[in-house]
């Protein structure tokens, strides 16, 4: 299921949110709207399209959701996705600086391009069995939290970087 207006997914999950009359916007917040993006439904849940180019920040947690692209917004410079079913996440690293997406059940979080302006990252909450290999090349990083997952080590060049907390 591909969303390509704002009108659009609302009318696919059935809410009757407010749409900017510009149809371009920056902020979106469907936190608590109990939405549901399912692999079952749909393997290929994204939200792209031309009313969502200028997008920079993006909040859909407390939702059912349990797969996620946004690779298409390459402006994205924060995403709330936490207390959802997530199992995949797929991103676009151009612009991240914050990734809220604890309480989840992720067993895969993909960011492509390497997210290097990421500062603060929580990933707390959920089922990854390694850290992703992209966080060496987050110079930036202040904030980690990672607790409560099948980590079972942690990788030499966290301790080498300038976190000022790591949980």
């Amino acid at each position: 299921m591909v969303a390509d207006s704002y009108r659009e997914l609302v009318e696919q999950h059935r809410k009757y949110l407010p749409v900017p009359r510009d149809g371009n916007f920056n902020y979106l917040d469907f936190r608590y709207r109990a939405l549901k993006f399912s692999r079952a439904l749909d393997p290929h849940v994204r939200i792209e399209g031309s009313a969502y180019t200028n997008l920079t920040q993006l909040d859909v947690s407390e939702n059912n959701i349990e797969c996620l692209d946004l690779t298409a917004l390459d402006k994205l410079q924060s995403v709330q996705c936490s207390r959802n079913r997530l199992q995949d996440l797929s991103l676009n690293g151009t612009s991240l600086s914050s990734l809220i997406a604890g309480n989840n059940c992720l067993t895969k979080l993909t960011i492509h391009p390497k997210p290097t302006k990421l500062k603060h990252l929580d990933i707390s909450y959920n089922q990854l069995e390694t850290l992703p290999e992209w966080l060496s090349s987050c110079q930036q990083l202040r904030t980690l939290f990672a607790s409560h997952n099948l980590l079972t080590c942690l990788p030499d060049h966290l301790f080498c970087s300038e976190l000022s907390s790591l949980q």
